[in-house]
């Protein structure tokens, strides 16, 4: 057999091998369980008709911001980070099909949310080499349409770290779907 012919069989065999093992990760490396408990949120403690916002300057002086929808249902669903100056354009991507589509099957999109008296947790995943790793955001409720995260953990306890982001919330409607394929 030519040299040419074996280098082809042996790349068709790798990356044949390779496929295989990415397709079985899912299975090998299962995302982390969320450790929150998803329960209909009926209080009035904060208020779910908008999303919440946590505003920042990046390292190159632009101003950002991190987003979170709530749902009565006990969902929670990360609207994304953005530049500020676009805001206007997220929110209309918001209330596409196609942003609803892509997201519902994105695990990383997806979480749920407590509220007991003050405090609000939240347990999300995040974005990581395989397993998808779950954490959780908790911190204090100020009034119904702010609060400020003060400490970050993982799912396990371990990794736990401060954290200081003051959300505020904003009315927005219609939200986009809490319907999604991890949280049920």
């Amino acid at each position: 057999m030519r040299t040419k012919q074996k280098t082809a069989i042996i790349l068709s065999l790798t990356l044949t091998l390779f496929l295989l093992v990415c397709a079985c990760c899912k299975k090998l490396f299962p995302p982390d369980q969320l450790c929150l408990p998803k329960n209909e949120y009926t209080g009035t403690n904060l208020r779910i008709d908008g999303y919440y916002y946590f505003q920042y300057t990046a390292a190159g002086g632009d101003e950002y911001m991190t987003t979170l929808f709530f749902y009565k249902n006990g969902v929670m669903h990360y609207g994304g980070a953005f530049p500020k100056i676009e805001l206007s354009q997220q929110e209309e991507e918001w209330t596409s099909n196609n942003w609803n589509q892509w997201t519902r099957n994105n695990r990383t999109w997806w979480g749920v949310f407590v509220v007991d008296d003050s405090v609000i947790k939240f347990a999300r995943w995040y974005p990581s080499e395989p397993p998808v790793r779950a954490s959780v955001r908790e911190g204090v409720i100020l009034n119904d349409t702010t609060f400020r995260i003060t400490q970050v953990y993982r799912c396990d306890g371990s990794n736990l770290r401060s954290e200081d982001r003051l959300y505020h919330f904003k009315a927005f409607s219609p939200k986009p779907d809490s319907t999604n394929n991890f949280v049920k």
